[in-house]
């Protein structure tokens, strides 16, 4: 009998065979990390961003993932190789970066956008600009700082600007140490151009148990009047707070500040309070004949009640009724019985005269020529 028997040499060759063929159909690739962070033009970290890695002559995503609330994003075990990452979100410009991952990977990339926006924020106590103010931007209509999207602080004369930003429309939320928050909706970012957004009046919070009234409103009319009146001590006559008596004597009420060329605010603080009815009205001083209703209406003119705790009351301007006629906008009454305050809704247009404790309108010239405020008829002459 004959036996087949490989000899050593044979064997050898065998083993080497076997042993390069086995690695070649069991290759062993080596794999890497990449992590980042990316944010926007205003530093803050872009959350819930798309995140994907496209193989090199591939189509589709080999790995994908979004980011946290912070921006950041991890992707693991990806082999090594070419790749290019892609970062996308709504409102902003994608991103698109070729990568050669051989070894672990860290990146920070800012994403950008075609908005910029320019603004101003107003103290309700001094009419100028409010420095150091903080103002976000959410999307939608989240109304919580700790998501916003965007955030900037106010220079030194209130001011602030956005460059390369998401358009889209969003909600403003406006904070500042002393000062009530303010919340504004619906401000939209064009993606074209510059917004220039409208200014925004923050309100100081007031003392506990006084009142502050907020009057703003736009471009036009230039000049719009807050009067208030009220019950005075030990008398049936009624004292009137407006431009020419600013801090009546017995009101324990005063007129902060007084605008006359748009947008507001005017501001008047009630710091104690008497038995009786109060009175806010809105005059339109650039248009006193019965038709400077008209002017309030389109103004857009809006009056904010604020006390220690923020915002009580919010009155917008009313559309005119058919037929109707004034040149000042009665927006509401206070009704006082020792310690309740009740604010009861008026919303009507009615004419009067300047200085008037009940109504408002053209005042006789000599009254007007006394008045320690300057003011501008419709012809641009002062008087």
């Amino acid at each position: 009998m004959k036996t087949n028997l490989l000899s050593p040499l044979s064997l050898s060759i065998w083993v080497v065979l076997s042993l390069t063929l086995g690695c070649r159909s069991n290759p062993t690739a080596s794999e890497v990390t990449l992590s980042g962070r990316v944010f926007n033009t205003t530093q803050l970290g872009v959350r819930n961003a798309a995140v994907t890695l496209v193989r090199q002559g591939e189509t589709t995503p080999a790995f994908t993932t979004t980011t946290n609330d912070t921006g950041a994003y991890t992707v693991s075990n990806v082999p090594e190789g070419t790749y290019t990452l892609r970062i996308t979100k709504d409102g902003y410009t994608p991103r698109e970066i070729n990568l050669s991952l051989n070894a672990d990977t860290r990146r920070v990339d800012t994403l950008t956008g075609t908005a910029n926006v320019r603004g101003r924020i107003i103290n309700s106590q001094t009419g100028t600009g409010l420095a150091g103010a903080t103002v976000s931007f959410n999307f939608g209509t989240d109304t919580a700082e700790a998501r916003a999207e965007l955030k900037v602080i106010t220079n030194a004369n209130g001011e602030f600007t956005l460059l390369s930003v998401p358009a889209g429309t969003f909600v403003c939320i406006v904070r500042a140490l002393g000062f009530i928050p303010q919340v504004i909706n619906n401000v939209v970012f064009s993606p074209t151009g510059t917004t220039n957004l409208p200014p925004s009046t923050i309100v100081q919070r007031p003392p506990a148990g006084s009142f502050r009234i907020v009057l703003t409103w736009g471009a036009e009319p230039r000049d719009l009047d807050s009067y208030l009146t009220g019950p005075l001590a030990g008398t049936t006559n009624r004292f009137v707070c407006y431009f020419s008596n600013r801090r009546p004597s017995g009101s324990n009420a005063e007129l902060d500040v007084d605008d006359v060329d748009g947008f507001g605010p005017e501001t008047v603080t009630i710091t104690a309070f008497r038995d009786g009815m109060y009175r806010y009205s809105v005059h339109n001083y650039s248009d006193q004949s019965t038709n400077g209703f008209r002017g309030i209406a389109s103004s857009p003119a809006r009056v904010q009640v604020y006390d220690n705790s923020g915002l009580v009351r919010d009155f917008t301007a009313p559309t005119p009724p058919a037929g109707a006629s004034g040149n000042a906008w009665r927006v509401f009454e206070i009704d006082v019985a020792g310690t309740s305050r009740t604010i009861r809704p008026i919303n009507t247009y009615v004419t009067g005269q300047v200085g008037s404790s009940t109504t408002f309108g053209n005042a006789p010239t000599a009254e007007l020529r006394q008045s320690t405020k300057k003011k501008i008829n419709l012809n641009g002459h002062a008087f």
